[in-house]
């Protein structure tokens, strides 16, 4: 990947539990980078945690 292409990743989470919270922000900082981006992310989410997959140069497939 060259500097300013796009990068896909697959975010989730739960939303179930007591121990949920709610966010409005989610940082993302690219591999081998210093800098972060804030994005906006209003959802609630079990314990502040969620899982990514690896990122990709395409976005994913669906179906």
């Amino acid at each position: 990947m060259e500097a300013g292409d796009s990068a896909w990743a697959d975010l989730a989470w739960t939303q179930s539990g007591t121990d949920a919270v709610h966010s409005r922000h989610l940082k993302v900082t690219p591999p081998a980078e210093s800098r972060s981006a804030v994005l906006n992310f209003d959802r609630v989410v079990d314990w502040g945690r969620l899982q990514v997959t690896a990122l990709a140069d395409m976005p994913p497939k669906i179906g």
